[in-house]
């Protein structure tokens, strides 16, 4: 929702059977929580909560989700600059000779390769990790491309360059 801009919260309203999944990894800068949560009618949630283990959520992670939620201003300004460098590198990817690269609404970008095994090789060898989702359906030589910081993506645009040249 933060990336693409849809919040589907109104249609809880119109659709009693719907739940609507979020994560912490995105777009509150949480990755490492392993933690999301979960919006639905009152008499799902009920049902769901009678199958969720007790202390399912550790200290940890729980103590920095609540900073977070504390703080969206932060938030917000890392979601912020997580777009502007997605749509830099959406820019960057359509200048290079990859057989597809695909527009984007979250906070990576998947492009297609023909030199996918070689092109995926070469940004690991150079400590930059990327993921093959070539095997999941219809993504076949696809890589997943996650917007880092304006660094990140400055040192991944050098090593790309130095590949297709």
């Amino acid at each position: 929702m933060e990336f693409g801009g849809f919040n589907a919260v109104p249609l809880l309203k119109e659709y009693p059977n719907l739940i609507i999944t979020r994560t912490f990894s995105k777009a509150m800068a949480g990755a490492g929580l392993r933690l999301g949560y979960m919006l639905g009618a009152p008499e799902i949630i009920s049902e769901i909560n009678k199958i969720k283990l007790p202390y399912n959520i550790n200290f940890f992670s729980e103590h920095v989700a609540e900073v977070l939620l504390t703080h969206l201003d932060f938030v917000k300004a890392k979601v912020a600059e997580i777009i502007a460098q997605r749509d830099a590198l959406y820019v960057f990817f359509k200048s290079l000779p990859l057989e597809n690269v695909y527009p984007s609404s979250s906070n990576f970008i998947m492009v297609r390769s023909e030199r996918k095994s070689e092109l995926f090789e070469h940004l690991a060898e150079s400590g930059i990790l990327v993921r093959d989702v070539s095997n999941y359906p219809m993504l076949e030589n696809c890589l997943r491309i996650n917007a880092g910081t304006a660094g990140e993506n400055q040192a991944l645009q050098k090593v790309m360059r130095e590949f297709f040249s």
